[in-house]
């Protein structure tokens, strides 16, 4: 399906793709025969794909099949959902899943199917908090325009102008591009509606939806069902801009398409907006660790509320048509949880590799090898910086094939206890080489010794002329004064006793004397 998809097709071109290789869904009940408006939201099936994943809990749910892909989609496009809800058939859908549907759903999920829910004046209410300030400063403008021009509704030509008058808005941003400016908008207009009166000086600030044409609610739901499709919390102007430049058979926007003014030039039309809304510090202690990857551990361990997130970049990165070379920065404060959202994206995309290589059809549209290098730069601060991270890129890529954690720390370990055996030998040899050396050297002592000994018994007057020589300690040193008297007492002992059989008051060498 994904592989004869169009580039870009509506939630309701995916459900018909999916429902007519799958007629058994709905448990028998008559397939709704959906109807795709050329103001739908248009996106790639594999993006409507990773924004349908990051609805439902991977742990939960950890394949995509069929018929979460529809109820994931009837979330994403409440147009959608209404034809798929007729005669009870999105109901029987979900009725067929083997955990219930409430189990399944992320946080994120769950705020959708509540605004799915919402009927009247609560659907009405909830689509006013979600719009940004700056639209809703915009829809004042239109407001106040409406009233001057004396009309009973905000249309079309009302909403592009207020729009086209916020300054370096998504809008002028688009004129100014197509080199048409403020005056091919009001040209524009001109072509399909009667002039517009000048623009009030101030417009008063709205709490609650204006009345609005069929053309400008039409820009409007195409509006908040692209934030919901994208994942954006927040519907802001260029959703709105992109909408209302998709509303079919306006003569308005028939008039900017001929001066190249198209809604999918607006830019960033289809990038989501990080939410503005910092969770509370709170104080206290807290682990410093973050779970090593795989098995959903650190997914488990998420208090973050991160999963959605992680969900949609996880099938970027390792979506095959992404183009490369492909960088992403992750910027936050200190203990802000970067390190745990990397570990999470480790852990999902591994994920995925696996369900690749598995061959499940869910995975087809991913890599099936994916390589995890981690390079920490505060541990090669006093080396060569880029050096080291060459070395570290370049070795985790020449891997014959990518170990887990534990397993490189087993290989590190091997390798330190083959070092260590190695140094042990060494010192084990300079030892003994040591050893042999003090033993030569002690006979080399015994050695001169015995010659210093001989030579004095063979002539007596050696002795005395060394005495001599050491009576000036200044022109000889101790060491060889010790050993001239060392010699001396040698010759003493050679001699034995004295003549009158008494001892000389040194050791006898042959021991007589007691």
């Amino acid at each position: 399906m994904l592989r004869s998809a169009p580039p870009a097709l509506a939630a309701s071109e995916v459900v018909r793709r999916v429902l007519g290789r799958h007629p058994e869904y709905g448990r028998g009940r008559q397939r709704p025969n959906l109807v795709t408006e050329p103001s739908e939201v248009r996106l790639g099936a594999v993006d409507w794909l990773a924004q349908v994943r990051s609805l439902f809990d991977t742990a939960a749910a950890p394949r995509l099949h069929g018929r979460l892909v529809v109820i994931g989609l009837a979330l994403l496009d409440t147009r959608l959902a209404a034809q798929l809800s007729g005669d009870g058939y999105l109901d029987a859908v979900g009725a067929e899943l083997a955990e219930p549907l409430d189990s399944l759903l992320t946080p994120r999920a769950r705020s959708l199917s509540e605004r799915g829910r919402a009927v009247g004046a609560d659907a009405g209410t909830d689509d006013w908090r979600r719009l940004s300030s700056a639209l809703r400063a915009a829809l004042a403008r239109a407001e106040a325009q409406r009233k001057a021009a004396g009309r009973s509704m905000v249309h079309i030509e009302h909403l592009l102008a207020a729009l086209g008058q916020q300054d370096a808005g998504p809008l002028s941003t688009l004129l100014d591009r197509a080199g048409v400016g403020a005056a091919g908008l009001k040209a524009a207009i001109a072509e399909g509606a009667k002039p517009l009166p000048p623009p009030p000086l101030d417009a008063a600030p709205l709490d609650a939806m204006p009345p609005l044409s069929g053309h400008a609610r039409q820009a409007l739901d195409h509006g908040i069902n692209l934030a919901n499709a994208i994942g954006s919390s927040v519907v802001n102007s260029r959703h709105v801009v992109h909408g209302a430049l998709s509303v079919p058979g306006c003569t308005i926007v028939e008039a900017l398409a001929k001066r190249g003014v198209h809604a999918d030039d607006v830019e960033a039309w289809k990038v989501p907006d990080a939410s503005t809304v910092r969770a509370a510090q709170l104080a206290g202690t807290a682990a410093d660790t973050v779970p090593v990857p795989g098995d959903g551990q650190v997914r488990a361990a998420d208090r973050l509320g991160i999963t959605a997130e992680v969900e949609a970049l996880a099938s970027v990165l390792l979506a095959r048509e992404t183009p490369l070379p492909l960088a992403v920065g992750l910027f936050g404060d200190w203990g802000s949880g970067k390190s745990f959202f990397m570990a999470q994206l480790q852990e999902r995309m591994q994920e995925l590799a696996d369900l690749a290589k598995g061959e499940h059809p869910e995975a087809a549209p991913y890599c099936r090898t994916v390589r995890h290098i981690r390079f920490n730069a505060w541990h090669y601060t006093d080396a060569n910086l880029w050096a080291s991270l060459a070395d570290t890129l370049f070795d985790g890529l020449a891997r014959a094939d990518a170990p887990n954690e534990a397993q490189v720390k087993l290989d590190e370990l091997g390798e330190a206890r083959k070092k260590a055996g190695v140094a042990r030998s060494e010192r084990e040899r300079l030892e003994r080489d040591l050893a042999a050396g003090a033993g030569g050297s002690r006979r080399a002592v015994l050695t001169a010794a015995s010659v210093a000994i001989e030579a004095v018994r063979d002539d007596p007057d050696l002795l005395k002329k060394l005495r001599t020589a050491t009576r000036a300690p200044a022109q000889t040193d101790v060491a060889t004064q010790r050993l001239v008297a060392v010699l001396g007492a040698v010759e003493g002992w050679e001699r034995g006793p004295g003549p009158s059989g008494a001892c000389s008051g040194r050791r006898c060498c042959t021991g007589g004397c007691g």
